[in-house]
C-alpha cells in the first residue's frame, strides 16, 4: 500500500501519471494498474471523470417518520413539525389521507327533492352530488369529460341536468352524457362510456357522504396498532356508465359509511344527536394562515385552551364536567352547560326555550335547554357541534401547506328558527370564538416554521382525541408512502 501522499506536478515537470508510477514501491499490481489509467487534466490533475462515482444517495422520505407513533401518549412526542409545513405532506394527504375516506359533502335536507344537488371541491377532489329524477343519491367528479371545465358552481341548487359552460356537453341526473355538438367525423366515440365519473356516495346520520377511492385499499380500513386489515374490493370498472352506477350502490357492508367510522362511534354520535332534524339558518366561512391539521388540533385538545383563550365560551360551561371518548374513527368531547348541575339537583329539566324566551347569562343564551353540549370529531376533517337547540357543522379544507379554510354550517330547533334576535346574539356568540381560535391557530403555524420546534409533547389527562387524530394520520400516511404514492 502507498505510504505517502502526492501533489499533482506543475505544468513542464513530471507528469502525474508518471509520478505516481515512482512511488509504487510494494502496491501490488491490481492497483499499480489502476493508478496508471488516470490521466491529467488541463492543470496536471487527475480528472474527476475517471475517479468512480459515488452511488446516488437514497431518494428522501415522502414524509417524515413519527417516532412515537407506537408510544402511549404519556411517553409520545407529537409529529415533526414538517407534517405542518411540507406541500409534499400534503400532496401525500391528498393522495392517501382524503381519497380514500368518507367526506361529509352536505346535509341530507340540502338534498332531499329531486333535482337537488351540492357542488364543491377538497384539494384535488372537484365533487357534485344530487338527487335524480328517481330520488336516488348520486355523486361525481364535477368534471366534464370533454375538456376538464367544471360543470356546476359550488354551492347547492336546483337542476334537470348538467351543462358544461365551455362547450355545451350535456349530462343527466344519473350522470349520463345526453348531448354533445358538433362530433361529426369522429372516431371510435361512444356516448355511454363519456358519462361523468362517478363517486361512491351514501346518506347516513343526517349527512351526505362520498369516497373517491374503493373500500379496502392499503391501510385504509386499518385502525391505529391493528395488524388486521379487510382484504380489498376488486374497483368497478368506470369504461361504461353502466359500470359506474354500480360503483355508486357499493354501500352496504364494511363499505358503508357506519361500518367505516365502527359500531361503536357510529352509535355514539347518533346518540350525541347529529342527526337531529333542524332547519339551516346560516353559513359561514373562515380562511385561516394555518395548516388544516392545526385547526384540527386545535378542536381536539379536550378543552385544554377553553378556559385561557375563550373566557365568554368557558362561562358558559361546566368545565370541571368535560370529558372525552375516543372511538373507532371519531371521538366525542362533552360537558355540561353551567348551571345544569344545580338545575338536576332541583329537579329541574333543561329545555329548548320556546322563541322569545332565553336562558339568562352570557353564552346560556345559546347553551342552555335542550342537548348538553358535544363536539363530535369525525376523521379527517369533519366537526359536529350539537349544543342546545343548536348543531353546527364545521369542515375544514386544506388550501396549502399553510393555508385553510374552515366552513361553517349552523342548524337550529324548529321552534326558535324565526326568532332572529336570538340567531344573531348566538352567531356573533360563535364567531367571537372562531376569531379567537384563527389568532390560536396562526400563532401556531407561525411556531411550527421556527428553527428552534420540532416535536411537543401532550397533556395525557386531556388530550387524547388529538393523539388519536394523529394516530389515525400516521396510518394513512405511511400506508401511503410505503405504496410509493409520491407527490405529483
Amino acid at each position: 500500500m502507498l505510504h505517502r501522499s502526492f501533489a499533482c506536478s506543475p505544468l513542464g515537470r513530471l507528469p502525474c501519471a508518471a509520478l505516481f508510477e515512482t512511488a509504487l514501491w510494494s502496491t501490488a499490481p491490481s492497483t499499480a494498474a489502476g493508478l496508471r489509467s488516470l490521466s491529467c487534466g488541463p492543470a496536471g490533475c487527475p480528472e474527476s471523470s475517471s475517479l468512480p462515482s459515488p452511488p446516488p444517495p437514497p431518494p428522501p422520505p415522502l414524509v417524515e417518520p413519527w417516532r412515537d407513533a407506537a408510544e402511549p401518549i404519556e411517553r409520545a412526542a407529537t409529529p415533526p413539525s414538517s407534517w405542518y409545513t411540507s406541500p409534499a405532506v400534503l400532496q401525500l394527504e391528498d393522495r392517501t389521507v382524503f381519497r380514500h375516506s368518507w367526506l361529509a359533502v352536505a346535509r341530507s335536507s340540502q338534498l332531499a327533492a329531486p333535482g337537488a344537488y351540492a357542488a364543491g371541491s377538497l384539494l384535488g377532489l372537484q365533487w357534485l352530488a344530487c338527487r335524480d329524477e328517481r330520488g336516488q343519491l348520486r355523486a361525481f367528479h364535477n368534471v366534464c369529460r370533454h375538456h376538464a371545465a367544471i360543470l356546476a358552481p359550488p354551492g347547492t341548487g336546483s337542476t334537470d341536468c348538467f351543462r358544461c359552460g365551455y362547450h355545451g356537453w350535456t349530462y343527466g341526473l344519473d350522470g349520463r352524457l345526453q348531448r354533445a355538438t358538433r362530433l361529426a367525423g369522429i372516431q371510435g366515440f361512444r356516448a355511454a362510456e363519456h358519462g361523468l365519473r362517478a363517486l361512491q356516495a351514501e346518506e347516513w346520520g343526517g349527512f351526505v357522504w362520498v369516497r373517491q377511492g374503493p373500500a379496502g385499499s392499503a391501510g385504509r380500513d386499518q385502525q391505529p396498532r391493528h395488524a388486521q386489515a379487510e382484504g380489498a374490493q376488486q374497483q368497478v370498472g368506470q369504461r361504461q356508465q353502466e359500470e359506474e352506477e354500480e360503483q355508486q350502490q357499493q354501500h352496504s357492508g364494511r363499505s358503508g359509511v357506519a361500518a367505516w367510522l365502527g359500531p361503536r362511534g357510529s352509535a355514539a354520535a347518533l346518540a350525541a344527536g347529529m342527526a337531529d332534524p333542524l332547519v339551516h339558518v346560516a353559513s359561514r366561512e373562515y380562511e385561516l394562515r394555518c395548516n388544516w391539521k392545526v385547526f384540527v388540533d386545535n378542536y381536539l385538545d379536550g378543552g385544554y385552551h377553553v378556559s385561557v383563550a375563550h373566557p365568554e365560551l368557558a362561562a358558559g360551561l361546566d368545565l370541571p364536567s368535560y370529558r372525552s371518548t375516543i372511538y373507532e374513527r371519531l371521538s366525542i368531547q362533552s360537558c355540561q352547560p353551567a348551571g345544569a348541575q344545580q338545575e338536576g339537583q332541583a329537579g329541574q329539566v333543561p329545555a329548548v326555550p320556546a322563541a322569545g324566551e332565553r336562558p339568562a347569562g352570557g353564552e346560556q343564551r345559546r347553551l342552555g335547554g335542550g342537548r348538553p353540549p358535544a363536539y363530535i370529531f369525525v376523521y379527517p376533517n369533519l366537526m359536529i357541534n350539537r349544543y342546545g337547540p343548536w348543531l353546527d357543522v364545521n369542515t375544514v379544507i386544506p388550501l396549502a401547506a399553510d393555508r385553510c379554510k374552515v366552513l361553517f354550517d349552523y342548524y337550529l330547533d324548529a321552534s326558535l328558527a324565526s326568532d332572529q334576535p336570538f340567531i344573531a346574539h348566538s352567531l356573533a356568540a360563535s364567531d367571537r370564538v372562531q376569531q379567537e381560535d384563527t389568532g390560536l391557530c396562526e400563532s401556531v403555524q407561525r411556531g411550527l416554521a421556527s428553527p428552534s420546534y420540532d416535536v411537543g409533547r401532550y397533556a395525557p389527562g386531556v388530550e387524547g382525541p388529538m393523539f388519536h387524530f394523529h394516530q389515525l394520520l400516521d396510518v394513512d400516511l405511511m400506508a401511503g408512502a410505503a405504496a410509493g404514492a409520491a407527490p405529483a
